[in-house]
């Protein structure tokens, strides 16, 4: 009961200071405060957490990214901070969980729960039989669906009909004298939604995520056919059949993966030929999605293969060696696609894509390791997944890490690409956290060769294009807002 109500305090506290930090405002020194709190709570609500490791890993994410906001506020930070903060809400209500898309799944789903939740917290202390809790569930079920089409239809109406805008704007403010605070539809809208964020994070959720998750096994058991000799001997018979065939396929791949990095070690890591490749852009980008998804499907492949009892065949040596091989092969292939990608930088300097290459191909040599690791120990693809999910969640957070609007601009203009930058990129495609960087550098870039071709004037109309954008957006703003970037470019 005292948990019940501690759960719905919490939660109504949660949503008037997601209200207060963050309606009409953008993400700064507000996400920082929300986050004190939201972690605070929920090692509060749910102590068993508080022995979780993942907890405590997730917890330190979501910490660490609200504080890359505050400092350089990218994109990047932004987007890792909201999936970290579900994260460890799934990891505080199921400490038992070990893999970060069930945590992630634990706080989704609570989402189509925090209703019920809400209606059961107001009477905690009545007995709630299965039987009532069905009837509660079927209730809020019944009102849910007409209630959606309802608000559809109202929007629809409100947003055809003036006349009913008005109407509607009309008793919304009488509503709001009454309650001595500001409504308007989108800011009801906010609130709604807050109370689902944060609802779905301070309820436990019921799932049988954590029993699926405990459940599965990171050790591969062998399938046994039936006892009976005849069954036995057909599957043998077909399990040395699948055996022929998957060492004929994988030597087979072998071969003509060792020719295709045989070229691209003769011609892209040694032979290159830079007065010959003027088009880096189609020589990087054609070659670099196909290798890409070579790559991609060479892992499927493994993973079809070992996917059962190949694993326990018996003398399967010369099939894992030649599973060896091929992973071998396929990271030699993507330290091509890695050269391309520095030829392309080095020529042309840094961008968005560029870098996504970069760490994409970090999370293969990843992938491929333990892919490795997956066969030679005979693990199962819980525990391969699992594996790959933490590795991906760390890439999230480093990356968070790197202002990388601020890099990309520094790099450009250092002076290190050896051909034409592209400066229409970086004023218009790049976020305004470099506005500063090129104003102290306008009369540099006009210096520079680039791609497409701008002229001085129409360089300084994008710097001046851009800082006026940056200074209309700052006056609707509070100190809830303040990050360090912003205040850079202010000063």
């Amino acid at each position: 009961m005292q948990q019940a109500k501690t759960q719905l305090l919490l939660v109504l506290i949660g949503v008037l200071l997601f209200n207060f930090c963050f309606w009409q405002e953008n993400l700064g020194l507000n996400t920082l405060i929300f986050t004190l709190f939201y972690l605070a709570s929920l090692w509060l609500v749910f102590p068993e957490s508080r022995s979780s490791r993942n907890f405590w890993v997730t917890a330190g994410g979501t910490l660490l990214t609200a504080v890359m906001i505050v400092w350089h506020n990218s994109v990047a930070a932004k987007f890792a901070w909201f999936i970290s903060a579900m994260c460890v809400a799934g990891f505080a209500q199921e400490h038992a969980l070990r893999f970060v898309l069930s945590a992630l799944w634990q706080y989704l789903w609570g989402w189509w729960q925090s209703p019920r939740h809400f209606f059961e917290s107001l009477n905690p202390g009545s007995t709630v039989t299965p039987q009532r809790k069905w009837s509660l569930r079927r209730s809020i079920g019944l009102a849910f669906a007409p209630s959606m089409v309802v608000l559809v239809f109202y929007f629809l109406y409100y947003f055809a009909n003036d006349k009913f805008a008005a109407l509607a704007d009309a008793f919304w403010r009488q509503v709001g004298n009454l309650l001595v605070f500001d409504i308007s539809v989108p800011h009801v809208l906010f609130v709604v939604l807050g109370f689902f964020l944060v609802g779905a994070a301070f309820w436990r959720n019921e799932t049988n995520l954590a029993k699926s998750d405990r459940a599965a096994p990171d050790e591969l058991a062998r399938i046994r056919p039936p006892r009976k000799r005849y069954f036995e001997t057909l599957e043998m018979l077909g399990l040395k059949r699948e055996y022929s065939q998957a060492a004929l396929l994988l030597w087979m791949l072998n071969a003509l993966l060792l020719v295709v990095n045989a070229t691209d070690v003769r011609y892209v890591w040694f032979g290159f030929d830079e007065a010959a490749q003027q088009d880096l852009k189609g020589y990087v980008h054609q070659g670099t999605y196909f290798l890409i998804a070579s790559i991609l499907l060479a892992m499927a492949v493994l993973f079809y293969v070992f996917r059962k009892n190949l694993n326990f065949f018996p003398n399967n040596k010369n099939l894992k060696t030649a599973a060896g091989i091929w992973l071998v092969q396929n990271a030699v292939l993507a330290v091509s696609v890695c050269v391309r990608n520095a030829r392309y930088i080095d020529f042309h300097g840094l961008a968005y894509k560029r870098i996504g290459v970069i760490l994409f191909l970090a999370l293969v040599f990843f992938g491929l390791i333990t892919l490795w690791r997956k066969i030679r120990d005979r693990r199962t693809m819980s525990w391969l997944w699992r594996q790959n999910g933490w590795a991906f969640y760390a890439l999230l957070i480093l990356n968070a890490c790197v202002s990388w609007d601020v890099f990309i601009t520094r790099y450009n203009l250092s002076g290190r690409p050896k051909s034409a930058i592209d400066v229409h990129y970086m004023i218009y495609t790049v976020s305004d956290k470099n506005l500063f960087l090129l104003e102290e550098n306008a009369g540099l870039l006009t210096q520079k060769a680039m791609y497409p071709q701008m002229s001085e004037s129409d360089i300084q109309r994008g710097i001046e294009l851009k800082r006026e954008r940056f200074d209309a957006k700052m006056p609707g703003l509070t100190w809830k807002s303040w990050n360090a970037a912003d205040a850079r470019n202010q000063r």
